[in-house]
């Protein structure tokens, strides 16, 4: 089971090393809510990254998505 990481301790991708512009789909918590969002990152002007639409302010710690559940065999 994954557990919460920090935005403090890191974040979903290195956006000071993105070449080109990177998205992953992770959870985040932000203040109570809890939601799945694209993590976003890119190099152009100068290094950059945003969840979503979300404040950067709000979101305090993510995780990456769980595993798709397996088919049941019949």
């Amino acid at each position: 089971m994954s557990k919460w990481i920090s935005v403090e301790d890191r974040l979903p991708l290195d956006y000071k090393k993105c070449i080109q512009y990177e998205c992953v789909e992770i959870i985040v918590c932000s203040g109570y809510e809890v939601f799945s969002c694209d993590f976003t990152c890119g190099p152009l002007p100068e290094p950059w990254y945003n969840f979503e639409d979300l404040s950067k302010v709000y979101v305090t710690h993510w995780m990456p998505l769980p595993p798709p559940p397996k088919e049941p065999t019949k």
